[in-house]
């Protein structure tokens, strides 16, 4: 053992928080000479307010920072695990970095990954809840089996333990559903290993441990009304999601055309697409009129992301009392038509850019009961989360008809000290021949005018059945180089109606390799927007979509 003083070290910290400051160890023993990137931080897990006696400490302090776990559930990038190569996991965790998220769940029934994942993690500023490789199901008493997992739990702590990025060590997924026990044999021994290879880190026996007061049990994982997420409540809700097809062109690559024209056959049902139960596909797309493929994803993909959006958003409320969210899922290991929020190409669903914008680290949110508004009274309360120490700025909210007209409009101009504080309280008649869309405009202006946050929110009325068929808005755009890697979309909408859920695209092949920096927007009519692109290889030209256009749009370079 060799012990060594670092002086005036400077600390990582995860994504958001602070800097990743990394530093190569240069070991030389004889002729042998070892390297390695290692970084420096404190970890500590907090008691959650008001939690039950007994509960797990659940808010991870890094560097005497408590951080809200903006979350994701890993799983492997491909099943066939030998092609998993540094490009693929470098995309795959720049885009969550690119979004906010700061931790990865790495499933019990997935894999130990690959030591570049981890090595990316720790320069991305992604810490890393590991579990052990078991998931529901209760395990073998046998000494020989023990022996064995004996040996593999401390290959994979020494593996792991020196990696700045891991901060949870953990058992294993939903085994106590299927009746293994907290002080199993296999469980206990993990602790011990634990114990006594990587002391400095906290290790828990299973996610969910219902042996321990608090916790209960992961999901859903499926659409359900805002109502029913308004009185959801874990102390970290470390598995809740939605399920959402994925983007039309992805689709097209692994269903056959037949089954593409009525969204039935095998194929889809071997690519995951759930079409019965309450985690079928179908059920919030009945709010829809929908005649094509097309118009399916589309749908299916906000109906995720308003899911998502709002149970993100309603964690971020609730912080410090719950210490963070984990959406179920991130990515794919085959092309699905499910859970994630990147698809097995890598293409981000519109899911993902919601969950960016809940991630924001000042955030408008709204409180209400539905997508959709069928008494023709829009109620909701709203809310600013901030993550700064104190802010000037003003809050407004926007309630807009496709056509244009303005419902109602609120400003608050105030002092915004950190935290959750309610804004107002808004409850609003809404007149008839609305044209079946509320939109509702969020944005943050601080004291200097510039924009710090922008958002929208779409509402059903009474539903989406017409969300297909608006009038169609008139677009513009043009593509110029902003800067090195960056290109700046603009699109003017020259119109009298908003152009909704506007998307910005490449070529195929192209699209996997770049990243955005918002999509699927709504623009008010008279109005302008601005995206960046961050690429390599600066385009020549890209592809605009919307609700309300009928025909994409192709833009090509100035240059």
């Amino acid at each position: 053992r060799v012990t060594f003083e670092m002086p005036d070290v400077e600390l990582w910290y995860p994504n958001h928080a602070g800097k990743q400051n990394l530093y190569k160890l240069r070991l030389k023993l004889g002729d042998s000479i070892w390297e390695n990137v290692v970084g420096f931080r404190s970890l500590k897990m907090l008691r959650n307010p008001k939690s039950p006696e007994g509960a797990y400490h659940l808010t991870f302090m890094v560097n005497e920072q408590t951080v809200f776990a903006r979350g994701l559930n890993w799983v492997p990038a491909d099943l066939m695990y030998s092609r998993n190569c540094r490009e693929s996991y470098e995309r795959l965790i720049a885009l969550a970095a690119h979004a906010g998220f700061n931790i990865f769940r790495v499933w019990g029934g997935g894999m130990v990954e690959k030591d570049v994942f981890y090595e990316l993690c720790d320069r991305y500023g992604i810490l890393v809840w590991q579990e052990f490789m078991h998931s529901c199901s209760n395990y073998s008493k046998a000494p020989e089996y023990l022996a064995f997992k004996r040996d593999e739990g401390e290959a994979i702590l020494r593996k792991l333990r020196n990696h700045v990025s891991i901060s949870m060590i953990c058992g294993g997924n939903e085994m106590q559903y299927y009746g293994e026990k907290a002080n199993s044999p296999l469980l206990e021994q993990y602790g011990r290993l634990v114990e006594k290879f990587a002391p400095f880190l906290p290790y828990h026996v299973s996610s969910p441990d219902l042996s321990r007061p608090g916790e209960r049990n992961h999901g859903p994982w499926h659409f359900q009304e805002h109502s029913s997420y308004n009185g959801h409540f874990r102390l970290l809700a470390s598995e809740i999601g939605c399920n959402g097809m994925p983007e039309y062109e992805s689709l097209r690559r692994f269903i056959p055309e037949d089954e593409l024209e009525s969204m039935q056959g095998q194929n889809l049902n071997f690519h995951f697409m759930i079409q019965s139960g309450n985690q079928s596909q179908r059920l919030p797309l009945e709010k829809f009129d929908i005649v094509s493929a097309k118009e399916f994803c589309a749908a299916s993909m906000f109906a995720q992301a308003d899911a998502g959006e709002y149970v993100f958003e309603h964690y971020r409320r609730l912080f410090p009392r719950a210490s963070g969210c984990f959406f179920w899922q991130y990515n794919e290991p085959w092309p699905t038509c499910s859970y994630s929020i990147v698809d097995y190409y890598s293409m981000p669903k519109m899911a993902y850019y919601s969950l960016k914008k809940a991630n924001a680290p000042l955030l408008i949110s709204l409180k209400e009961d539905s997508w959709c508004i069928t008494k023709d009274t829009f109620q909701a309360k709203c809310f600013l989360t901030n993550d700064y120490e104190s802010l000037h700025g003003t809050v407004s909210v926007t309630g807009m008809t496709v056509s244009g007209k303005i419902l109602f409009h609120y400003t608050c101009e105030n002092v915004w000290e950190h935290g959750t504080v309610e804004v107002m309280e808004l409850q609003e008649q809404l007149p008839g021949n609305t044209g079946g869309l509320l939109l509702v405009f969020l944005n943050f202006r601080d004291g200097s005018g510039e924009t710090v946050f922008e958002n929208t929110r779409i509402f059903g009325l009474p539903d989406f059945k017409q969300a297909f068929r608006l009038p169609e808005a008139e677009i513009q755009a043009e593509l110029a180089e902003s800067a090195e890697n960056l290109c700046t979309v603009r699109i003017f909408n020259i119109g009298e109606t908003a152009a909704v859920k506007v998307r910005v695209s490449l070529p195929d092949g192209m699209e996997e390799k770049v990243f955005w920096s918002d999509n699927y927007i709504c623009i008010p009519p008279r109005s302008t927007a601005e995206l960046l692109l961050e690429t390599s290889q600066k385009p020549e030209a890209v592809n605009l979509t919307a609700w309300n256009l009928r025909r994409p749009l192709r833009i090509f370079s100035k240059s």
